[in-house]
């Protein structure tokens, strides 16, 4: 998780869910990003939604301007 957060990725924490029962599972993700030192603000679906899908959008720009460097 914090290598993830120092290249700038977009990091979501899921529960992989296939039914209710299993929702539980979403404490393993926030462990996980608190023993990688992350914050609320470093985890995308923490953010308000108008911030949320700004941060994707962003992220997706960046990487369409890098593939089209790479093309020249």
């Amino acid at each position: 998780a914090r290598r993830a957060k120092e290249l700038g990725g977009p990091i979501v924490i899921s529960t992989d869910s296939h039914a209710p029962t299993h929702l539980h599972n979403l404490s393993f993700g926030v462990d996980t990003a608190r023993r990688g030192w992350l914050e609320r603000a470093d985890v995308a679906n923490t953010l308000p939604f108008e911030r949320f899908i700004a941060r994707f959008a962003a992220h997706h720009a960046a990487r369409r301007r890098a593939r089209g460097s790479r093309l020249h």
